[in-house]
């Protein structure tokens, strides 16, 4: 599946395994990596398992429209797919809070 972010800067800092560890810390960085790795290995959102560790589900309320995927035991991964067969997919934010642009 492609992977989209809505800004040059979120992608750069979810390419960066230290940009990551700093925000994160290594357990959340290395869970959000193998996420990444998981949805870029997939042909669509059938695919990801809707059990853990994945645990694919769909977001209701402000974040209606979106999915998220287990990162830790209280850390989301949360995107939207872009296409109506969800071969695409765009992050936005880490467990609800949309990462800090202006910090990078």
């Amino acid at each position: 599946m492609e992977i989209r972010f809505e800004h040059g800067r979120l992608e750069k800092f979810f390419k960066s395994k230290t940009m990551l560890t700093r925000k994160f810390g290594p357990k959340v960085a290395a869970g959000v990596h193998r996420r990444m790795q998981d949805l870029r290995i997939a042909e669509n959102l059938d695919e990801i398992s809707h059990l853990p560790p994945q645990r694919l589900h769909a977001l209701l309320g402000k974040y209606s429209g979106c999915f998220a995927i287990d990162v830790t035991q209280n850390v989301r991964l949360i995107f939207r797919g872009v296409d109506a067969e969800n071969r695409e997919c765009q992050i936005f934010c880490v467990n609800g809070s949309p990462l800090p642009l202006a910090s990078f």
